[in-house]
């Protein structure tokens, strides 16, 4: 099934992906290096065609700064103590 999805769409980071994970596990630790090399050159030049999507930022309590870790978060909420209560 895989080598008809190759001949199909032989650039396809997907396909090349599962590829390489068949070839790993059937063993053929020289190709599947291979298809993951190419893959990860496909990927790369799909990414360059995209534009990648901005990670939301969450800000809490009203803060204009956003909470970056967990450990901020716990900071906001001991200065704000009730406030989720």
């Amino acid at each position: 099934m895989l080598s008809k999805a190759s001949q199909l769409a032989p650039e396809n980071s997907l396909v090349l992906l599962h590829d390489s994970q068949t070839l790993m596990r059937a063993g053929q630790m020289k190709s599947a290096q291979a298809m993951l090399a190419k893959f990860k050159s496909a990927r790369a030049t799909e990414r360059g065609a995209r534009p990648r999507r901005a990670r939301p930022r969450v800000s809490a309590l009203g803060s204009p700064e956003p909470v970056r870790s967990v450990a901020n978060l716990e900071k906001l909420v001991a200065a704000n103590p009730g406030i989720f209560i």
